[in-house]
């Protein structure tokens, strides 16, 4: 990412687009395999990762597989950041409000 975009809201609007796509593709859940910080730092955005084993050197890291459910998120979401959970599901099918 150009160094000019670092800070802003650019990996926010990613993870929008992706969780869109998701949705209407009726996908129910991510799985990935990511490095802890960036585990506690979705969790911190309201998006609820779970890890599903313990860490290894994977890549120049150590990484964790984890799982988050469509569902879960979106509870999520809508507790801890109404205003978040209604832009991330604007323009989205009505059955994924809450």
């Amino acid at each position: 990412m150009a160094e000019a975009y670092r800070g802003t809201d650019t990996g926010l609007h990613l993870y929008r687009a992706a969780f869109g796509d998701a949705a209407r593709e009726g996908t129910s859940a991510w799985v990935g395999v990511i490095e802890q910080w960036l585990l506690e730092h979705l969790n911190s955005f309201g998006f609820p990762f779970v890890p599903m084993g313990e860490p290894r050197h994977y890549m120049g890291g150590d990484c964790l597989p984890a799982l988050m459910t469509f569902g879960n998120a979106l509870d999520t979401l809508h507790r801890t950041d109404p205003a978040l959970h209604a832009w991330m599901t604007d323009g989205l099918p009505v059955a994924l409000g809450v």
